[in-house]
């Protein structure tokens, strides 16, 4: 099995950034990393102003912060490949109702409401992925990647 690259060729990556990776050895990395690490980092004029070193504790919380940055990262997920997202939890509605519907069936000889309930949301998230997906795409296409015929 192939794992496909991160930065392959066509990936949804903003305007702008560029990955190259083989821009730099292993070695050189390594030694630029140590020689950061040796830096004596102190205080830093720059006309009036002083720039001190951080010192202390993070401010960052991991409950009230937390739920903050997984937001972010769906967002962005979102923006550039929703159906990353709908699509798993499409299917797993999917397959719960299904599987919840057959067990009912089996047990009692009768399909219930929630397993149809079930379903239908994972067609309505699937579609809704679809939708957003349609959204991205045209987004790509209006920010100037691809080059209008002449």
């Amino acid at each position: 099995m192939v794992q496909r690259s991160l930065f392959e060729a066509g990936s949804a990556l903003p305007n702008g950034l560029l990955h190259l990776p083989e821009f730099i050895d292993e070695p050189t990395e390594a030694a630029l990393i140590e020689g950061i690490r040796t830096l004596d980092l102190r205080e830093a004029q720059y006309k009036e102003f002083t720039a001190k070193r951080r010192v202390g504790t993070s401010k960052i919380k991991v409950l009230r912060d937390g739920p903050k940055f997984l937001l972010i990262i769906l967002k962005i997920v979102t923006l550039y490949s929703p159906l990353k997202v709908f699509f798993p939890i499409s299917l797993v509605s999917l397959l719960l109702g299904v599987a919840y519907g057959l067990w009912n069936v089996w047990v009692w000889g009768k399909i219930p409401m929630g397993a149809g309930l079930l379903i239908q949301l994972a067609v309505v998230v699937f579609l809704f992925g679809l939708i957003s997906e349609q959204i991205s795409a045209g987004q790509e296409r209006s920010s100037g990647s691809c080059k209008p015929i002449s």
